[in-house]
């Protein structure tokens, strides 16, 4: 017998229960889901759907900009009018002259966005195939400048620096009327802007808005020098340096908005891709050389159509007609076995030479057909086209049609 302190213990039902009950407490219960399957990573839109891909919603993007801008100057025209309802906090929040209204949180969000759309065209241009000395960095930068620019349209570091500049160096180096630094901010400008231009030569949209901020940026830059601003103050355009910075924002982000669809679009093989042309190619497109071409075209559809006639298939031997009456004189004996090929299965010949060989193998047809019907071995009824054909001769389907109707004929003449 065995003893039961050898044998080992076995787990109880009771046991089982309790660790399947564990193990399915840590695994993930679906019936409890608290949200739906909109919430995962793959259903949730990604950052180049903020890029507008359709003409309309492009356009839709430039009039609410345009529409931004008109009525920001609205505001800031009609505001001071609107004085006992709006206060003094109203109106200064809708002026265009000072920081810490509508228009600088305006300017501020436009440059974040601009900054946003840099790093999603660096993204997407690190991956292009011919770029060897990796051009595509300048939008890394471009981010850090524009969230600086961001900060501009809040805080008004231009004249801070100014400042700065002044109480360290006593009294501003000038040309004249205008300071060096600001000479050097146009100079640092026009060289981004250059650059800026080469790097979205490929878009003439994109181009023709840097070359708009452009303008918008030196105003605004140059708005900054006491002497500008003097004679911004006694000509009556005091608001022409705020409409500059609203300019330079909406079109430095339409510029970069346009580009970053342009990649976008050619990225995704959404763009047709144009090959250039040769020179030989170029070369080829003179008129005379046009009308040589011409010419050459049609003669060689004429030669092919030439061509394509004479490897047609030959058309079937004439039909034949009945035998006239027998003269005694030209009959001759009948040619046993005579097997005469039909047309189709011969194989094709020259296109010179056809048109004979169609003929003799006609009259021979012919004379076979009147040698069968004269001769005395056919029995009545017996049709022409089992005397002419042998058993190793295969007649077409328009030949047996043409036999029937010669039988036709020779019964009613009987």
């Amino acid at each position: 017998m065995l003893d039961e302190s050898s044998m080992e213990p076995t787990p109880d039902s009771t046991t089982l229960a309790a660790t399947n009950r564990k193990k399915k407490s840590s695994q993930p219960n679906k019936t409890r889901r608290l949200y739906g399957y909109g919430a995962e990573r793959r259903s949730q839109p990604k950052t180049t759907d903020l890029i507008p891909k359709r003409w309309f919603a492009y356009s839709t993007v430039v009039f609410i900009l345009i529409a931004a801008v008109v009525v920001l100057n609205a505001l800031s025209f009609y505001s001071p009018s609107l004085y006992a309802y709006l206060g003094d906090a109203g109106v200064n929040a809708f002026s265009l002259r000072s920081g810490g209204t509508l228009a600088s949180w305006f300017t501020s969000v436009l440059s974040a966005f601009t900054a946003a759309y840099c790093l999603q065209v660096y993204y997407l241009r690190k991956h292009r195939c011919d770029d060897y000395r990796g051009s595509y960095r300048i939008w890394l930068w471009s981010f850090f400048a524009f969230m600086l620019v961001s900060v501009t349209g809040t805080v008004d570091l231009g004249q801070i620096g100014q400042n700065v500049l002044a109480a360290t160096a006593g009294v501003l180096p000038s040309l004249g009327p205008i300071s060096i630094p600001i000479l050097v901010g146009c100079v640092v400008l026009t060289a981004i802007v250059a650059l800026a231009i080469w790097e979205v030569r490929v878009s003439r949209g994109a181009m023709a808005l840097v070359a708009f901020s452009w303008l918008a940026g030196l105003v605004s830059v140059l708005s900054v020098e006491p002497f500008v601003r003097d004679q911004l103050a006694e000509s009556s355009l005091v608001l022409v340096r705020a409409n500059a910075w609203l300019s330079f924002s909406s079109c430095a982000f339409l510029a970069v908005l346009t580009y970053a669809r342009y990649v976008y679009l050619a990225a995704n093989g959404m763009l047709p891709v144009r090959q250039p042309e040769s020179k030989s190619a170029k070369a080829s497109t003179s008129p005379k050389r046009a009308g040589a071409k011409a010419s050459k075209k049609k003669a060689s559809k004429a030669t092919s159509a030439t061509a394509a006639k004479s490897t047609r298939k030959a058309k079937p031997a004439a039909k034949a007609k009945p035998a006239a009456k027998a003269n005694p004189k030209a009959v001759t004996k009948p040619k046993p076995n005579v097997a005469v090929s039909p047309v189709a299965e011969q194989p094709p010949v020259a296109a010179t030479n056809r048109m004979d060989e169609i003929r003799k193998r006609a009259a021979a047809q012919k004379l076979a057909v009147q040698q069968a019907t004269q001769s005395d071995e056919v029995s009545n009824g017996a049709s022409v086209a089992e005397d002419v054909s042998a058993p190793s001769v295969k007649l077409s389907k328009a030949e047996r049609r043409r036999q029937r109707k010669l039988d036709r004929r020779q019964n009613r003449a009987a």
